[in-house]
């Protein structure tokens, strides 16, 4: 499994969103997912939820963005897909 103390293997490349969640509890449950796939990745928050560590499946405006590595974009769009078809191209 992908651990973060390789990130510096990664630091170099360009990291892209892969997947846009409403709410960090979707956002988390996709973050297991390509980690357990040992692919490296971070959830980017909204200001507010990050800030003030607001947790929800869906709170308007509070959304998440998953980011991978540009070279494993493909791979995790192909996971991402089999829990949900709300995640932004």
């Amino acid at each position: 499994m992908w651990d973060e103390s390789n990130g510096s293997r990664w630091h170099n490349e360009k990291w892209v969103e892969v997947g846009t969640f409403q709410g960090s509890v979707f956002a988390e449950m996709a973050k297991e997912m390509l980690r357990q796939n040992d692919i490296p990745c971070f959830l980017k928050k909204a200001f507010l939820s990050s800030a003030y560590g607001i947790h929800s499946t869906t709170n308007v405006g509070m959304t998440v963005k998953v980011m991978v590595p540009e070279s494993r974009k493909a791979e995790s769009r192909d996971i991402l897909a089999m829990i949900s078809d709300e995640w932004d191209e």
